[in-house]
């Protein structure tokens, strides 16, 4: 049936769509057939799409197949798409290639939005890497983003390795504009608050208004 589909379906987004309409009806057997099928589409938008039909029907042996696939995606877009719907069922050592592959997108709205998607799920020993990746967002707007997805895991790392991220951090954040560094900074409220809580936040928000007057 798949090979039959392959060659007779010439047009990429037919292909793809009805991959992704038949992914629920194949049995496991052709689902390796599926997955190359969806993998040889060469049109990025629409192997995006047949990837993420076919994600949640794979076995776990597929699995790191799916995800170098999505690898081989060059558009940050459809990368991100791809690996947001491959995130949730990755094994724990998937999830290193996975944060690899989110952090070479080049288009840094995309890389939030494939960060995003990994931070819930990334275990402890991959967030600072998680947070580097989100510190070279130069844009303002989608390093908060990918900021503040990171902000509540990064704020259950135990506290004295949490204060040596943090003086990293800050260390980044101190040569950010005025915009920057309050988006920053609020961002990662969960970060400060773990690190001394409500009075942290506090004196962080006095000091941030101290230099907002001296700016102004």
């Amino acid at each position: 049936l798949l090979k039959a589909l392959d060659e007779q379906i010439k047009f990429r987004f037919l292909r793809a769509d009805a991959l992704s309409s038949l992914a629920p009806l194949l049995s496991k057997e052709l689902l390796p057939q599926a997955l190359t099928a969806a993998r040889d589409i060469q049109d990025e938008r629409y192997r995006a799409d047949a990837l993420s039909s076919l994600a949640p029907l794979l076995p776990l042996k597929l699995l790191p197949q799916a995800l170098t696939a999505a690898m081989e995606i060059q558009s940050g877009t459809y990368r991100a798409d791809a690996l947001s719907s491959l995130a949730p069922l990755l094994p724990l050592e998937l999830l290193p290639q996975a944060l690899t592959a989110a952090r070479d997108i080049q288009d840094e709205s995309s890389r939030a939005d494939a960060l995003s998607s990994l931070a819930p799920l990334l275990p402890l020993e991959l967030l600072p890497q998680a947070l580097t990746a989100a510190m070279e967002i130069q844009s303002g707007t989608y390093r908060a983003y990918a900021l503040s997805s990171l902000a509540d895991k990064l704020s259950q790392i135990q506290k004295t390795l949490l204060f040596d991220y943090w003086r990293d951090t800050l260390h980044i954040l101190s040569v950010q504009t005025r915009p920057n560094l309050l988006s920053d900074i609020k961002a990662l409220t969960p970060v400060i608050f773990a690190l001394g809580g409500q009075k942290a936040v506090k004196n962080t928000a006095s000091g941030i208004q101290d230099v907002s007057r001296w700016w102004g």
